[in-house]
C-alpha cells in the first residue's frame, strides 16, 4: 500500500519546497517521500521509499549539487511514476505480495491502475468522493452535427452522464448493502456495511471505457463512507475480500505511527541526499526488526507492542538485570489491563464473542 509522508532533502539554507503534504492535507513548506509498506494480517512494515523532487529542484543543477543528488536521479518524476517504479523494484527484488493498495491520491485517475494491470497485479485503490463513474457501460461516439455553421464535431462523447461516487452512494437502498465482519479488534468485531458493483471509467480520451469494481464501505458507528476501485471481478470475488482489503490501510497508518513515535522517522535534520536515504533505511530496518519480534512472540505475548520491545532493548543495553525485570513487570501490568479492556468491549458489543479474545 502506498502513502505520502513528509520527508526529503534540505538545501544549504535549510529551505524546503512548497508542496502538498499528505499528513496536513494542505500546501506548505515540507519534504515529501513516497513509501511502500508490506502488510500481513495485523502486521505491517515499511520496505521501500523514493524521495520526491519537485521541478524547482530538478531544474536547478546548483541546488542538486549542494545536496549531493546523483546525476541520474535529477529527472523530474511524479509521485505516481515513483510508485510504479517501486512496485517494479520490489517485484524484481523478490518481494511477494498478493495485491496493491493505495490512498485516494494514487487511486485518482487511470494511470497507476493501468500500470498495475499491465504488470498483472491485483489492486484496490481508494478514490475521492468526487470520482466520476458510469454505473453502466457508456457508448462512445461523435455527436451528429446539429448546425450548418461552425466546424463539425470530432470529439467523441459518452451517451450518458458520469456520476460522482458519493451521489451514487446516496441513491442506494438499504437492501443493496451487506454487513460484513472484517476482523476482531480491540473494541469488538469490526463490521462494515459493504456495496460492490461493476462500473466503468472514461477520461474523455481513451478508445474504450475501463471496467472497474466499485467498492463502498460504510462504518456502522458513524455512517462514514469510503470509496475504492479494484480490478478484481465484482461477481467472482467474495465481498469479504474487498472489505478486508479496504480496511487494511489502518495497519499502514500504524506502521507510520510506530516509525515516527518509536524510531524517530521524522526526527532528523539532514541536508544531503545520501543522509536522508541512510536515515530512512535505518528506520525501515529497525521497524522490520520490531515487527519480526512481535510475530515471533505472538503465542507467548500477543499484546506485545513496538514500544514494549524498544523499552526492553534499552533496559538490556544498560546491562542491569533489575531494570529488565522492572520493564517486564510494567509490561505485564499494561497487558493485563488491555486484556480487561478488550474483554469488556467484546461483552458490550458482541456478547457471543466475549470468550474468543484470549
Amino acid at each position: 500500500m502506498w502513502r505520502l509522508s513528509n520527508s526529503g532533502p534540505r538545501d544549504d539554507q535549510g529551505r524546503v519546497a512548497r508542496q502538498y503534504a499528505g499528513v496536513s492535507g494542505k500546501v506548505e513548506n515540507c519534504q515529501v517521500g513516497v513509501y511502500a509498506s508490506l502488510v500481513w494480517n495485523t502486521h505491517s512494515t515499511l520496505i521501500n521509499t523514493r524521495l520526491y523532487l519537485p521541478e524547482s529542484w530538478t531544474d536547478d543543477p546548483a541546488r542538486c549539487d549542494k545536496v549531493g543528488i546523483p546525476a541520474d536521479q535529477r529527472t523530474f518524476k511524479t509521485k505516481l511514476e515513483l510508485a510504479r517504479e517501486m512496485v517494479q523494484a520490489d517485484l524484481k527484488a523478490g518481494v511477494e505480495f498478493g495485491w496493491v493498495g493505495g490512498d485516494g491520491f494514487y487511486g485518482h485517475g487511470l494511470e497507476l491502475g493501468e500500470a498495475l494491470d499491465e504488470m498483472g497485479l491485483s489492486f484496490l485503490l481508494d478514490v475521492h468522493c468526487t470520482q466520476q463513474i458510469y454505473p453502466f457501460k457508456p457508448q462512445l461516439q461523435v455527436p451528429e452535427r446539429t448546425s450548418p455553421r461552425g466546424a463539425a464535431p470530432t470529439k467523441r462523447r459518452a451517451d450518458v452522464e458520469a456520476l460522482r461516487v458519493d451521489a451514487y452512494a446516496q441513491q442506494l437502498l438499504p437492501c443493496q448493502w451487506q454487513t460484513v465482519t472484517v476482523r476482531d479488534g480491540t473494541k469488538g468485531p469490526l463490521k462494515l456495511a459493504m456495496h460492490v458493483r461493476r462500473v466503468w471509467l472514461w477520461d474523455g480520451e481513451a478508445e474504450t471505457p475501463t471496467q472497474r469494481t466499485l467498492v463502498i464501505s460504510r462504518r456502522l458507528t458513524d455512517n462514514k463512507l469510503k470509496y475504492s476501485l479494484s480490478n478484481d471481478d465484482a461477481i467472482t470475488t467474495p465481498i469479504e475480500r474487498f472489505a478486508y482489503r479496504q480496511a487494511q490501510r489502518y495497519w499502514v497508518e500504524r506502521a507510520f505511527q510506530e516509525a515516527k513515535s518509536e524510531l524517530g522517522m521524522s526526527d532528523y535534520q539532514v541536508r544531503k541526499w545520501l543522509a536522508w536515504h541512510h536515515h530512512m533505511a535505518l528506520v525501515m530496518l529497525s521497524l522490520s526488526f520490531l515487527v519480526k519480534e512481535r510475530i515471533q512472540q505472538t503465542a507467548s505475548c500477543p499484546l506485545l507492542s513496538a514500544r514494549d520491545i524498544r523499552l526492553l532493548i534499552i533496559a538490556m543495553l544498560l546491562n542491569d538485570p533489575d531494570a529488565v525485570d522492572r520493564r517486564i513487570a510494567q509490561m505485564d501490568i499494561r497487558h493485563a489491563q488491555r486484556r480487561k479492556d478488550i474483554e469488556r468491549h467484546y461483552r458490550e458489543n458482541d456478547p457471543d464473542s466475549a470468550n474468543d479474545t484470549g
